[in-house]
This record gives structure tokens, sequence and C-alpha cells, in this order.
């Protein structure tokens, strides 16, 4: 059994219903017509095809994901995935400023190997500021935000990647390559339609980009990822163990 209760379940979404259209894979090129603002998302936000994922089956690469799959949520347990995009990226036609990828180390966000993520893929932290202004100890933010913690830094790529979004019926928080928590996208991102039929944004709540900046600053106050257990090891081990 899937099963994994948060050691604190204060970040959960919005509950809506949510009738948009099932979609299956859809692989995109950036040559091909779609909206602009779901375009700019699948460039910007998204993991790598080689991202481990927690599932039901155990541990997957994001790129061997099918419509259908049930996948590990922080918040809500095993959720089916209700839509998959992926998209090439190629460097070479990205601009200068974009051109680059956030190399994680090892350990800094719960993540058990090195990885690269996009700058703007959203990952989730855990503060005690934030839990005293707000009453919620977990934080997203985009990786880019996190440059120089720890070691992340900005890294450019040379040859073509490509990204998977997940989508769900409402946001949703992956375990991704060990226990970092990746935010994952609604199936409304995927079709202007559906996201005009939902009514909802179905959506976590956000923290202003000045007051996010405002909780990291300090370089002496360390930047925790937000675990359920006491170290990246058993985190991972909690995992592993109702992924039979």
């Amino acid at each position: 059994m899937l099963d994994i209760a948060s050691s604190v379940n204060l970040f959960a979404a919005r509950s809506c219903s949510f009738d948009g259209v099932k979609k299956q894979i859809e692989t995109l090129s950036f040559d091909k017509a779609m909206p602009w603002a779901t375009m700019t998302r699948l460039r910007e936000t998204g993991l790598q095809s080689d991202t481990f994922i927690a599932t039901q089956n155990g541990w997957r690469p994001a790129g061997s994901l099918f419509a259908g799959d049930t996948v590990l949520t922080f918040d809500h347990g095993a959720q089916p995935v209700r839509a998959i995009q992926t998209v090439e990226i190629d460097p070479k036609i990205l601009p200068d400023r974009k051109s680059h990828l956030m190399h994680v180390p090892a350990g800094v966000l719960g993540n058990r190997q090195d990885m690269q993520i996009l700058p703007m893929q959203e990952v989730v932290i855990e503060l005690d500021e934030a839990e005293d202004r707000y009453g919620d100890p977990f934080v997203l933010i985009p990786a880019h935000m996190l440059d120089g913690y720890k070691g992340i830094h900005k890294a450019s790529f040379t040859t073509k990647i490509t990204v998977v979004m997940l989508a769900f019926e409402r946001e949703e928080i992956l375990y991704s390559n060990g226990g970092l928590l990746a935010v994952s996208s609604t199936e409304g991102c995927f079709s202007p339609i559906a996201a005009l039929s939902s009514g909802t944004s179905e959506t976590y709540p956000r923290l202003p980009a000045a007051e996010l900046r405002r909780l990291v600053q300090p370089a002496s106050k360390p930047l925790p990822p937000a675990f359920a257990e006491s170290s990246i090891d058993e985190t991972y081990a909690a995992i592993e163990a109702r992924l039979a």
C-alpha cells in the first residue's frame, strides 16, 4: 500500500472538483503551435526525464511514466497522473539568460544524488520563519532563488535535454530522487479550455517573490529540506518501505 502521512499536513491544496479534458502523452517541440502561456510554462518548469519519482511500482524515471500511473504525493497519498507533456529543450535556441539549469548537490534538498533542475521549477523547503509569519512552515520556491545556498548554482548545458511535466487533478508535491519535494502541475496547464472550465486554480498558495527573498536571504540561517524524517537516509528508507 502506498500511504505516507506527512509530518505536518498544513500545506494542503484547495479542495474542488475538476472536469477537465483527459489527455494522453503528447510530445511537443518549440516550433509546434500551442498557446504561448502554456509553452512558456513547459519551457521553464518540469523535471528531467531521468529524474526518479516515487510511484506505486517503486522509484521510476519521470520519462517512463504514463497517464494513469499512480504516483506518491506529499499531501494526498497515491494519486493518478492525469496527463503528461514532454518537451525537448535545445540550449542553442535559448536566450543566454535562460540557457542554464540549477545544479543541486546531493543531500542539499533531500536528493540522494547530484541533480539538475530547471530554474523555474518549484521545490519545497521548510522554514521556521515562514511558520512564525504565516502559520505554515512549507514554502514553494523556484530553484533559481536558491542560487548560492550550500553549493546550489547555475550550470550551463550544451546538449538537448528532455523535460517531463506530470499533471494531476490538482497541484501535487512529488517525492523525487530520494526525497526532494518538487511541485507538479494541474491538467488545466496543458489545456486553456480545461483551465477555464474548472472554475478554480486548484493550486497551492504562493508567497510574493520579495517575501521569498526575505525569508531565504540570511546566509547564516540553514534552509532544511521539508523532510518527514530526521535525516535524508531515514526519509528515503521511509519512502522505500512503502513502495513495495
